[in-house]
């Protein structure tokens, strides 16, 4: 039969299915709710967490070509931008106005997009590819008073104080580029193809007029219609009059449209053109290098018709640093895809639109908040960080970077081996010396210098000795450079090595024209976790970092050989392109049906995490068969600019001099403890969602503990505590250090995980604290009815937190315990000494417990000490005699001691003897005894059932004297009652001998030596 929990009466059904139910059924029921508050609380909780309390989440528009030609130039846009603003939410305070984006398709035509944009209630706009959306929107910009950052479009800068142009004016980057081409690649013979609109004619004239300025002019142009079914037609015409006159020298290639400009590449490649390419910015986009893959149906592969074209562009991936190795890699886990300049132009707008949100009530007042917020960033030291560099805005509302010179290495856009950066110092005035000496351009009205950009590549070989104590580990690489000119790249200094390093005698060496190679097989030691990247806790940065020793970045700068170090992203997307091509050449078509495009073959290669190729690389060279225990989490290879010393150097010192900004190049391995780890597996949302509801089931154990409900309850709270504790401290844990690492320094994490390191012995420790008290105690103090003293239950989990202080100090400070162990044994021992006596009764009181020889209130006898047992305590047991005193007897004496509980048996026996003269009948006798024994009072004494015996012994010599002995026996209840028993049985035969003639007195005086009747009792 079920054990019932009786509720109450009512007859409700809820209340009538309570009052018959189990008591496990009623309990699954209180899990289930607690299930459904648990999901409650967790969706309200991430509600607070991911939305904004105060209201509506703020809008940002993005416009973007969303369809049409130039699709895939949105698609990369509203990428960028959504990352920033996923990557500012996630990051932002549980009171921060959450921002979403709200995009606007720019096709739709000027008075559609101002009207769109009106109607958003957005707190800033970003975006515009096409020049004329942009002019037609700018002046709607102002009149809703609402910021706007020009992600592209080549309109010059006006005086609206609403409207920001985060690209450098494409006339002014057209300069730039007739700059390189005629100075540094030292091209004399220049013509141009452009299209044939005010835009194509605006930038030919300015690159045109920027040659003439050095005795160079241009010789031809081509113009075409970037729109019409007749496109291909006269491409075509215009690449047969190119190799029919032979012309030589660069082509300039003017185009906005992705599909016109791809189809102009193709159709000059197909048709034998073999000039130099140069363009702007448009041909370096992803959209171009899809419609490009698209176009190409001429011999050989698209990469050897794209190589070695050169083009302006306002980022780099291979010269950039962290900021924008880590938004290349978050944008390639999040769409495995490789961004372009155009993803991560977006990135920043986006970026820079929500870092300046504030939280002003009403949208006018965010709105000219951001304004004010853009407005600032318009000098040299109030810059923003882009992922390109540091840039802010003139007063025309421009940005302040310019551009850099990216070369097609197949379809890799890499830096060009020579880079042009603006000379800023106001002390510098040896211009002519720094021209002279080719340091040093006049570009666009302005000096720069000319900086010598070094591939760099190095390849782990083996990481070996990991040294935690000191710090260090051993690292055996190979670095190489590659690079052109008289510079010595390899005059370096290794920024964490432990003892310095030189570069002496290369392992290889090579010139190929003018272009130098050299490689060094290097092994050292290096001081390791160097860098302050977000990491998890546990995990070791293993790397190293070095920079030139003389030369700054104005001079020299390092940037990473990804071919040259085989991890090229999109070169694997142009193998598996070309791959796909053959098959559709062949016939067979490619996934999806669809024949292999870029943006199609980009949706099912999965580039980040744990498939990068450079993580790829170092695990298929086992640069860890030397360490045991640790794993390659994460890698990376990155260059950034860093502060050093001017030492005293007057190159670096005195007003207007140089910073001493040197470029360095950083190879950083994360390791990671080979044992599972729960985030491995689990993501954000699952630790909160296990918190919540280990929170749950903890607050419910505690509600039904709060009342005694029997063992049955216990057990459960106990086993809820049990599961959920580890649970909410797990999670909790993992919580705790995601925040930290985000927004805390190394030294606040690791505080943060030595108190949970902690609570992982403590939490244990009090679990089997609670089991003892529940397993032990309780069912002790059930079954004895007595509690079990305190100082028992103390001590006990004493010893509990004992062996979990003594784990603390062993495995979370790493420190030894032999010490600890020893004085501790010898403390216990003096103190057991001391109360050895205590100690033993306690244990025998804890004996006597469960073996239980009597019970509270029983009549024993223990050492010829009788009497009623009326208390037991953790030392002695108090015993009540008969005549009212109460005796104390520790408890190892009562243990060790014979005892006698009267109180256990069903009766008590009691046997008199009567002694009279032989002359009296035995027969008469026994039947007097007999009818006193019937007719006993039982005032006193109670009497048990059994049956009352008497016997005639027979005749005995007392003392001398003959007499006729008998026996009288019956049986009472209680032990104390025996004697008043035989008082009263004393009482009923003195009468009954009296009236039987039975005289005492004739006994005595037919006796010379009187011996008196006598009863006598034995039990």
């Amino acid at each position: 039969m079920r054990d019932r929990v009786a509720i109450g009466t009512v007859s409700t059904k809820p209340h009538h299915w309570l009052r018959t139910a189990s008591k496990r059924d009623v309990f699954l029921a209180m899990l289930a709710g607690a299930s459904l508050f648990g999901i409650v609380a967790f969706l309200g909780l991430q509600r607070f967490l991911l939305t904004d309390p105060s209201g509506d989440a703020l809008p940002i528009v993005v416009v973007a070509p969303l369809s049409g030609p130039d699709a895939g130039q949105g698609e990369a846009m509203l990428r960028g931008a959504q990352l920033a603003i996923e990557q500012r939410n996630a990051a932002a305070s549980g009171t921060a106005r959450r921002l979403v984006l709200t995009p606007i398709d720019e096709t739709l035509g000027g008075a559609a997009v101002a009207k769109a944009v009106a109607a958003s209630g957005a707190v800033a706009a970003i975006g515009h590819w096409s020049d004329r959306s942009a002019e037609a929107v700018s002046h709607s910009y102002a009149d809703l008073r609402l910021p706007a950052l020009m992600t592209a479009g080549s309109s010059p800068a006006s005086e609206n104080p609403w409207v920001f142009h985060t690209l450098a004016d494409q006339v002014q980057e057209t300069r730039f580029l007739a700059n390189y081409v005629r100075n540094i690649v030292g091209e004399k013979a220049v013509n141009i193809v452009l299209e044939d609109d005010a835009r194509g004619r605006a930038l030919a004239d300015a690159f045109d007029e920027t040659l003439q300025r050095f005795g160079t002019k241009v010789l031809f142009r081509w113009t075409y219609a970037p729109q019409g079914a007749d496109r291909r037609t006269r491409l075509e015409e215009i690449a047969r009059d190119i190799t029919g006159r032979n012309v030589a020298g660069t082509l300039l290639l003017l185009g906005r449209d992705a599909e016109a400009s791809a189809d102009l590449v193709a159709t000059l490649r197909i048709q034998g053109v073999r000039n130099r390419f140069v363009a702007l910015r448009d041909f370096g986009t992803a959209a171009f290098i899809d419609q490009f893959q698209r176009r190409w149906n001429g011999a050989g592969t698209a990469q050897a018709a794209l190589n070695g074209t050169l083009i302006t562009t306002p980022l780099l991936y291979d010269t950039a640093g962290p900021v924008a190795q880590n938004f290349q890699a978050a944008y390639t886990e999040k769409y495995q895809a490789a961004p372009d300049w155009l993803a991560g132009e977006a990135f920043d707008a986006a970026r820079r639109a929500a870092e300046a949100v504030s939280p002003a009530k009403s949208l006018e007042e965010m709105r000219r908040a951001v304004r004010n917020r853009l407005q600032a960033q318009d000098r040299a030291d109030a810059v923003f960080a882009t992922l390109a560099g540091p840039a802010f805005f003139d007063k025309s509302g421009r940005t302040s970077a310019l551009p850099l010179l990216g070369s097609y290495d197949g379809t890799d856009l890499v830096a060009a081996m020579t880079q042009l950066s603006p000379i800023r110092e106001e002390g510098v005035s040896n211009y002519l010396g720094e021209i002279t000496a080719g340091r040093a351009l006049y570009v666009n009205d302005r000096f720069m210098y000319k900086t010598n950009v070094v591939y760099t590549g190095v390849k782990v070989h083996e990481v070996a000795n990991l040294d935690l104590n000191g710090n260090t580990a051993a690292i055996k690489f190979t670095v190489w450079f590659r690079w052109r000119g008289n510079a010595e790249p390899q005059n370096v200094v290794f920024t964490n090595a432990v003892e310095p390093i030189t570069l002496d005698k290369p392992e290889r060496q090579a010139v190929d024209g003018d272009m130098n190679y050299r490689a060094y097989k290097v092994k050292g030691r290096f001081f390791i976790n160097t860098a302050d990247v977000a990491r998890s806790y546990g995990t070791q940065l293993v790397g190293l970092s070095f920079h030139h020793a003389t030369l700054s970045r104005n001079n020299l700068m390092y940037v990473s050989d990804i071919l040259g170090m085989g991890i090229s992203q999109r070169r694997q997307f142009g193998d598996q392109l070309r791959a796909d091509r053959i098959g559709a050449d062949a016939g067979v078509p490619a996934k999806d049906g669809a024949v292999g495009t870029v943006s199609d073959m980009l949706k099912g290669l999965n580039l980040g995490g744990e498939d990068s190729p450079l993580l790829a690389a170092l695990k298929q060279a086992q640069v860890l068969a030397p360490l045991t225990g640790w794993l390659v989490d994460r890698a990376w290879i990155s260059q950034e600019v860093r502060m050093r010393g001017s030492e005293g150097d007057p190159l670096f010192v005195g007003f207007g001099r140089p910073a001493p900004e040197f470029s360095v190049l950083a190879m950083a391995i994360i390791l990671k403890p080979d044992a599972f780890a729960a985030r491995d597996v689990l993501s954000h949302d699952a630790f909160l969602l296990i918190a919540v509801f280990a929170l749950v089931g903890s607050v419910l154990a505690a509600l039904l503990d709060r009342k005694d409900r029997g063992q049955f309850w216990r057990q459960q709270t106990l086993g809820l505590r049990i599961v959920c504790w580890p649970l909410l401290l797990m999670a909790t844990a993992n919580l705790a250090l995601d925040y930290s690492l985000r927004n805390f320094t190394g030294a606040v994490t690791g505080n943060i995980v030595l108190c949970f390191s902690m609570l992982w012995w403590i939490v244990p420790a009090r679990l089997l604290a609670v089991s003892l008290e529940r397993f032990l105690w309780v069912p002790l103090e059930r079954r004895t009815g007595r509690r079990i003293p305190n100082v028992v239950r103390m001590a006990s989990a004493g010893v509990i937190y004992a062996f979990a202080a003594f784990g603390i100090i062993a495995f979370v400070f790493d420190k030894p315990v032999t010490s600890l162990l020893a004085t501790g044994g010898l403390t216990a021992m003096i103190i057991g000494l001391a109360v050895k006596g205590n100690i033993a009764n306690i244990f025998s009181g804890i004996v006597l417990n469960i073996e239980r020889p009597f019970d509270m209130g029983d009549s024993v006898s223990i050492n010829k000490i009788s009497g009623e047992v009326i208390d037991m305590t953790w030392r002695t047991t108090r015993i009540q005699d008969p005549a009212g005193q109460i005796i104390s007897l520790p408890n190892d004496r009562v243990s060790e001691a014979e005892i006698q509980n009267m109180s256990r048996a069903r009766a008590f026996r009691v046997k008199g003897s009567i002694y009279l003269d032989p002359s009296y009948d035995p027969a008469t006798v026994r039947a007097i005894v007999m009818e006193a024994l019937a007719a006993n009072s039982h005032a006193i004494c109670e009497i048990a059932d059994d049956d009352p015996v008497v016997n005639f012994v027979g005749i005995e010599c007392v003392n001398g004297h003959w007499v006729s002995h008998f026996t009288a026996a019956l049986s009472v209840k209680k032990g104390p009652h025996r004697t008043p028993a035989l008082q009263e049985l004393w009482l009923a035969l003195w009468p009954r001998f009296r009236a039987a003639g039975i005289d005492w007195k004739q006994f005595e005086a037919a006796q010379p030596a009187p011996a008196r009747p006598a009863i006598q009792a034995a039990a």
